[in-house]
């Protein structure tokens, strides 16, 4: 506890955001920022949070924020949904901050502040969406953290929580102090959206903090890891033909379109996969090449092929070593035999990172990478922390660059955010500022962190033997080190297996313009399809279907041949999460629904009007009988 009070103090880290729907791309292919400025969506459970926690043990909330001045205004909506006072880190030199960066400095102003028993925070930010700097503050802490919080008891010195892990939902408990990330439904925002209802940041308890109060640094820019190198819009390049009734012979012609679309698309087996980038030599001048390490959680082979797929793909050009490791021997020895294996006997993402952590400061990787999970991002989270390196989560692609310069630097010539020469040698392609936009982000340190969507990377045909039958490579087991026992894991669930999203050729995807009475007729038509059945976030939300089954910029990301879209809006958050969809069909009785923009065939009408005639002629095609099913 604190010298000041008995009670356990809580602290709250919020972000101001750009409203998502303002931003466009000047003719620079620069950012433009055209509407207002709020707190992050994820950050006001945050909040809500903070202030029951602190009133359930009477203590007190401060709230903390780094940004411009302008960004005074989230505490002062903070305070009134019952922030007690704020710390706002606000100077220039906090600027071009990466999650790392950002972590640090945050860090340094809860020391300042004199420390903190609980510090809440939300689960993501929606204009990078990474979820890391929560993990990468406790990490440098020295702290537990709970992630995904959707229900929490205190008990003395114990924090009791049930997390949402995508399609896990895990019982857990921490001693304190601790960091926690809150749910998106965990509890009501606060929301005081109204600048009028605020207190003047005159009136309020507010400390500002610069640069030189909290040390030498280095800070901003300077303290990161990763450089924004561009970003571009995903606006979507597809040509849509639009139809205009629910007419049999519309719906036939339809169909029509939609098959000869699959045709000219039509893969070969196994090269399902977006165009994937061949690895470049180790970025240091000597040509040295440095092993690539691929991150396996128990329990989700599939993934685990994904990603070493890619990185075999990356390594085929300079031959390095990819080296899997992993907490499930005979798991991952099944799904990669011919893989160097390394096994953690920790069972936690916190117990697994101290067991690999020396090991891979001595390996000096060229490349990390992880799934984009929950389990992945605290795993690669940490190990940011541990090796002082670059990490890009929620990666779609990744390419490899030269050794000598960041990568997009204008016509080859040096760039002033040149790297040392140990420098990684890759790019990473993200979604960000809700999926509107893709971001190419560099490396400045030797080693390159990645978590990685899930079905971003659809596996290809084996390269070099990755899944050759009677190769076997090396297996290492990893001594128990550091922290054991911090998280304990009370109970398990898997709520849902939604392994059939990243498998099938054809996903049925539900928005709310479908009702959740209806969603049976949909099961039966998804099952008549062969396909898989996803959903937007407003479906999962309400509790229609598992959030395991949501699609999308906060979930996952899906490669079909075809995607069946229905009584779906069509807004970027969804729309990012179907980037690897080859042919899009959707049907919505809405004329300027966005999805018609994002589409290449699209039926307007009701679909109670069109799903059983153009499900009986889709199954009768040519195309089905091949592929379907």
């Amino acid at each position: 506890m604190s010298e000041e009070s008995s009670a356990p103090r809580v602290a709250v880290l919020i972000k101001q955001v750009p409203v998502l729907d303002s931003m466009v791309l000047g003719s620079d292919g620069r950012l433009v920022r055209t509407g207002g400025l709020q707190m992050n969506d994820y950050c006001r459970r945050a909040v809500t949070t903070a202030v029951e926690l602190a009133r359930a043990v009477g203590g007190t909330v401060t709230s903390f924020t780094m940004g411009p001045d302008s960004a005074v205004d989230v505490l002062r909506e903070a305070a009134v949904c019952g922030v007690d006072r704020g710390v706002h880190l606000n100077d220039p030199g906090f600027a071009g901050s990466d999650t790392l960066a950002t972590a640090k400095a945050l860090v340094a102003a809860l020391r300042h502040q004199g420390g903190f028993e609980i510090v809440v925070t939300g689960m993501n930010s929606v204009d990078a969406d990474t979820g890391q700097v929560p993990v990468q503050t406790a990490a440098i802490l020295g702290l537990p953290v709970l992630t995904g919080v959707r229900r929490w008891s205190l008990s003395g010195e114990v924090l009791r929580a049930d997390l949402e892990h995508d399609d896990l939902l895990l019982e857990v408990e921490a001693p304190l102090p601790v960091v926690i990330s809150m749910a998106e439904r965990s509890c009501d925002p606060c929301k005081h959206k109204d600048p009028r209802s605020w207190p003047a940041a005159d009136d309020l308890d507010i400390t500002v903090l610069r640069t030189t109060d909290l040390g030498p640094g280095p800070w901003g820019q300077a303290a990161g890891r990763t450089v924004v190198l561009g970003v571009e819009s995903t606006r979507s390049k597809r040509s849509p033909l639009i139809l205009r009734s629910a007419d049999p012979n519309v719906i036939g012609s339809a169909v029509t379109h939609t098959v000869e679309l699959l045709a000219e698309v039509e893969p070969s087996d196994g090269d399902r996969a977006l165009p994937a980038p061949v690895m470049a030599r180790s970025a240091k001048s000597s040509g040295e090449v440095r092993p690539m390490v691929v991150l396996a959680e128990a329990g989700r082979p599939q993934m685990t092929r994904e990603i070493v797929d890619a990185a075999r793909t990356l390594a085929s050009e300079s031959g390095a070593e990819v080296v899997v490791v992993t907490g499930d021997e005979a798991e991952s020895r099944a799904a990669v035999p011919s893989c160097r294996l390394m096994v953690s006997s920790g069972t936690t993402p916190e117990e697994f990172h101290s067991d690999i952590e020396s090991e891979l400061i001595e390996f000096r990787p060229s490349i990390v990478i992880a799934p984009s999970t929950p389990w992945g991002r605290e795993v690669a989270s940490r190990l940011a922390v541990s090796l002082d390196a670059g990490l890009t989560g929620d990666v779609i692609g990744i390419e490899p660059t030269g050794p000598e310069r960041v990568p997009g630097s204008a016509g080859g010539n040096p760039d002033p955010r040149r790297p040392d020469p140990g420098a990684s040698g890759f790019v990473a392609l993200k979604p960000a500022f809700g999926g509107g936009m893709l971001a190419r982000i560099g490396y400045t340190s030797p080693t390159a962190l990645a978590t990685v969507r899930r079905g971003a990377l659809v596996p290809r045909e084996p390269v070099d033997g990755t899944n050759r039958a009677g190769t076997v490579a090396a297996t290492t087991h990893l001594p128990e080190r550091g922290v054991r026992g911090r998280v304990r894991v009370v109970r398990r669930v898997r709520v849902d297996d939604n392994s059939d999203l990243f498998s099938s050729r054809v996903i049925l995807g539900v928005g709310q313009g479908v009702p959740a009475s209806s969603l049976p007729r949909f099961e039966g038509w998804a099952s008549r399809l062969g396909a898989a059945l996803g959903a937007t976030r407003k479906v999962t939300d309400a509790g229609w279907l598992p959030r395991s089954r949501q699609i999308g910029i906060t979930a996952h990301s899906v490669s079909p041949d075809l995607y069946l879209a229905v009584g779906v809006s069509g807004r970027e958050t969804h729309l990012s999460g179907v980037r690897g969809a080859r042919v899009v069909l959707a049907v919505n009785p809405d004329p300027l629904a966005p999805i018609f923009e994002s589409c290449d065939v699209g039926i307007v009408a009701r679909w109670e009007d069109v799903m059983e005639e153009l499900v009986a002629l889709l199954t009768t095609t040519e195309w089905f009988g091949r592929y379907g099913r």
